[in-house]
């Protein structure tokens, strides 16, 4: 695994991962805690591009990768200078604001199958949630141990809201699990 973005790094670029996959974790060195995967034509590295702040995260190849490294000044060039790159921009940070206040929902949430309700929603494409990451992981990510995520994903699935199917979940009735689960 090597290293593409440390903690402590100054933001004056953004990062398109090409190929390859790569992971985020948190910059606390005691835990090895993920915060999401990235799979190619995924961005990183936006939220420290115009502030001073260094970064918190560290990303690591998890395979061999390609990272296309677009520049503070280009970017900046191209925000105001080309008005769909400017309104994509607005959109992106957006969808990344929605993100961030699912994955507080998520943490916050009380019980083991609220938590898990509220990550598969945040995690689905459509319907489909792929659950790449190991269960450890992912218990550390929700805050709870391996039996309780366990009993949570047999009780969603007994509740008739997803159909596990190895390391796919679909997501049967989102409208009913989040309003029980919220």
């Amino acid at each position: 695994d090597q290293t593409i973005l440390s903690p402590g790094q100054t933001g004056d670029a953004l990062y398109v991962l090409c190929e390859g996959r790569a992971a985020a974790y948190a910059a606390d060195e005691d835990k090895h805690v993920l915060l999401r995967t990235f799979e190619p034509y995924e961005i990183f590295g936006i939220s420290n591009l115009f502030t001073d702040q260094p970064f918190v995260t560290k990303i690591i190849a998890k395979t061999d990768c390609t990272v296309l490294v677009l520049y503070k000044p280009f970017l900046t060039y191209l925000i105001d200078n080309d008005v769909a790159v400017r309104y994509q921009y607005i959109a992106f940070l957006v969808q990344k604001t929605l993100y961030l206040n699912q994955k507080i929902s998520c943490l916050t949430a009380g019980s083991a199958e609220q938590k898990l309700a509220y990550w598969l929603d945040a995690n689905a494409s459509g319907d489909i949630v792929q659950t790449q990451i190991p269960m450890n992981a992912l218990c550390t990510m929700l805050d709870i141990g391996r039996a309780s995520l366990y009993r949570a994903f047999d009780k969603l699935e007994q509740e008739g809201f997803i159909i596990r199917e190895q390391k796919t979940v679909r997501i049967l009735d989102r409208d009913r699990m989040l309003h029980k689960y919220k």
